[in-house]
């Protein structure tokens, strides 16, 4: 298993940020193969969706969420925090993603990305990505021929055959 948060700020109240290229690197960085990546926001006013990167769709999205559920409404939770309708719209639309990883990639459609969206901004925020799979390390002759195989920097194992190490977690 790989995890890594990283951070992004948020300029207007409802916004759509695409993150796939900060995924991919950390898929990338993962060293895994063949799995699942899990992308999750733990904020209660924002989420993760998975769709088409195209501008009038964008808007279209943002309007839609404004439209189902108003900005001002008699909310309860108004009460409150006065942000009533940036939590129920997050309800609709969930806090995060799985997706399956194939080959070191990201398994998307061909008009697919992965959004942050921000439901309560500006803000910054912080994105968890987990990667969950096999590591496939290739091997590699030390000076003695045995077979060096790193799995860490701090941490290595030798093995006498030529062969991969699967490492399943």
């Amino acid at each position: 298993m790989f995890r890594n948060v990283f951070e992004l700020k948020t300029d207007e109240r409802t916004e759509i940020i695409d993150v796939t290229s900060q995924i991919k690197y950390i898929v990338g960085k993962s060293s895994i193969k063949t799995g699942i990546v899990n992308v999750y926001s733990k904020h209660s006013t924002s989420g993760v969706v998975i769709n088409e990167n195209e501008p009038g769709l964008i808007e279209d999205f943002i309007k839609a969420l404004q439209t189902i559920i108003k900005t001002d409404s008699n909310y309860k939770h108004n009460n409150i925090d006065n942000n009533a309708d940036s939590h129920l719209r997050s309800f609709l639309i969930g806090n995060g993603v799985i997706l399956p990883l194939d080959d070191g990639n990201i398994d998307l459609g061909t008009w697919q990305s992965i959004f942050f969206v921000e439901l309560d901004g500006p803000r910054t925020r912080k994105v968890t990505v987990t990667v969950i799979g096999d590591w496939i390390w290739q091997k590699s002759l030390n000076k003695y021929g045995k077979t060096l195989i790193k799995v860490k920097k701090w941490m290595h194992i030798h093995v006498k055959a030529n062969f991969y190490l699967i490492i399943r977690l």
